[in-house]
Formats: C-alpha cells, structure tokens, sequence
C-alpha cells in the first residue's frame, strides 16, 4: 500500500505480530542511550552501542522480522537487488520525540513493536507542507531517505518502541574501459 507525499511514494503495510516473539525475548537487553546534542527530550536510541554498521537485526538475531523487511522492501521498489541494512531500537517516552532529520541512506524504514497509536505520529515535511501518520503495532514503513521526517511529542504514558533502518543499496562499480 502506499501514500504519497508531494508525489513521492511510501510503502506501508503491516507484518504478522508473529515477529515480535523474537523481540519480546531480547528487548530488555537493549541498552538506550541519548545524545544530548540533539535535545533533553529527544527521543532514545540503541544506536550509539553498535558504532559504525548498526545492525541490531542481526546482533539480536532477529532473523523473522529480518526477512520480513525484506519482503516488503522488494514490494516497495519491485525488483530484485542486493542492499546492507542498518537497524536500531527506537524508544520515544511521554514528553519525548524525534526532530526533524533525513538519513545518509537509499530508503529508510520504521517497523511498531511497541505502540497505543496515541505515543506520537511520524511526519513528513518540508517548507509548505507536512504529512502524519499514525503508528499501528505491526505496521512497517519504508521510504527514500531523503524525506524529511519526526515525531510528534508522546503524551501519553506509553514507551513507544520501533525499529528504525536504513537501505543502502549495492551500486555496480563501473569498470574503467582499457587504456591503450
């Protein structure tokens, strides 16, 4: 399914709760952290413990969920390709939220293990016009990294927790031609 925001597509879609089994498991030993350079009541993120190459997916071995972003990815962009996938946890608390930013990145996606829809919606925006989407627990997003987005303030007592990730696509090297 998508929508569309200043005719730029994005794919959502809802993953079987099935997969939240494997994450039930291993999120209480996910460590957050903030950084403070970004505000007080921004929002927490696992992030900062992996460094470079995050990939909670794989450290947690979160192999359903894993396979199901995959899925949906090549439903979004219907075709076949070869990417890297970087994952973290995202946890946003009452007063807290995301600020606006964009990602170094192909696509972009969020997937809701943890939400009562109130917790705070995802925007897209730019400088005429902005775009809320509701969260629902299940429901995946994918989008082009470029789009500037956020979330709005929790204000609710709910710890609303996704998982966030970036697509970086495998580019073919182009081949020098022979110099003679």
């Amino acid at each position: 399914m998508l929508k569309y925001f200043n005719n730029i597509p994005i794919y959502y879609n809802y993953i079987d709760l099935s997969v939240n089994n494997q994450i039930d498991n291993i999120i209480n030993l996910v460590e957050f952290s903030q950084d403070k350079d970004w505000g007080d009541n921004n929002f927490f993120t696992s992030a900062f413990n992996y460094g470079d190459g995050i990939n909670v997916l794989n450290a947690y071995k979160l192999t359903e969920l894993k396979e199901q972003i995959d899925n949906h990815f090549k439903k979004y962009i219907n075709k076949n390709v070869n990417y890297k996938i970087e994952s973290w946890f995202t946890l946003i608390e009452k007063g807290y939220y995301s600020h606006v930013h964009d990602h170094m990145a192909d696509y972009s996606g969020i997937y809701y293990y943890n939400t009562n829809g109130d917790d705070g919606d995802l925007f897209f925006t730019d400088e005429s016009s902005k775009l809320n989407i509701k969260p629902e627990r299940g429901k995946i997003l994918i989008f082009p990294s470029t789009l500037k987005h956020g979330v709005e303030i929790n204000k609710t007592n709910n710890k609303r927790i996704s998982i966030a990730f970036n697509i970086k696509l495998h580019k073919k090297r182009e081949v020098a031609p022979p110099v003679f």
